[in-house]
């Protein structure tokens, strides 16, 4: 059983970590901005190891939250959702080495692709979530998966919700797709 509350602090905590490590904290505009942005620079440059190893941090997180997400109830996978919404460094860190797996990629590995951008739930731009569908369905067909039914399971964890009208619920996008490659 998932401790929520633990599980949240602990991505709380990580999402400022890595907003810190991220947020450059300057203006692009007024007078010396340039040249603020260069010195700014520098620095973010040398601190990308850090910010590198807070990334792989956030992917200890992964066998957990796949774990909930995919076995959990619908309270639990709307839980997630909002977690991940709540914490966009975290989840824009989150899930890289999974998060666009490579042919030949076997169902297993495409199913957690696949429950990764459900719980993203169109992260913070749906036309990204989108490059990312088109992405796993052209490594899924490559490798010869029966990818219809892999995106109906992935649907059924998603949510029905429209976050950014006019674009379709992730759910629906998914049962668009697995219609596109029936048959």
């Amino acid at each position: 059983m998932t401790d929520r509350r633990a599980l949240e602090d602990a991505i709380r905590k990580l999402d400022n970590e890595l907003r810190a490590l991220i947020d450059l904290g300057l203006k692009m505009s007024g007078p010396g901005w340039f040249e603020k942005f260069k010195a700014r620079a520098a620095a973010y440059r040398e601190q990308e190891p850090e910010r590198e190893a807070k990334r792989q941090e956030t992917d200890r997180f992964l066998p957990e939250l796949l774990d909930l997400y995919m076995t959990g109830a619908d309270d639990d996978r709307q839980w997630v959702r909002d977690l991940l919404r709540e914490c966009p460094t975290f989840r824009w860190a989150f899930g890289w080495r999974i998060a666009s797996p490579k042919p030949p990629v076997g169902a297993q590995d495409m199913i957690k692709a696949l429950a990764l951008l459900s719980m993203e739930d169109g992260g913070a731009d749906p036309r990204d979530q989108q490059v990312l569908l088109d992405k796993l369905c052209a490594a899924a067909r490559q490798s010869g998966l029966d990818l219809p039914p892999l995106l109906r399971q992935a649907a059924a964890w998603s949510s029905d919700e429209a976050r950014f009208p006019p674009m379709r619920s992730t759910r629906a996008l998914l049962l668009d797709y697995a219609e596109r490659f029936a048959g």
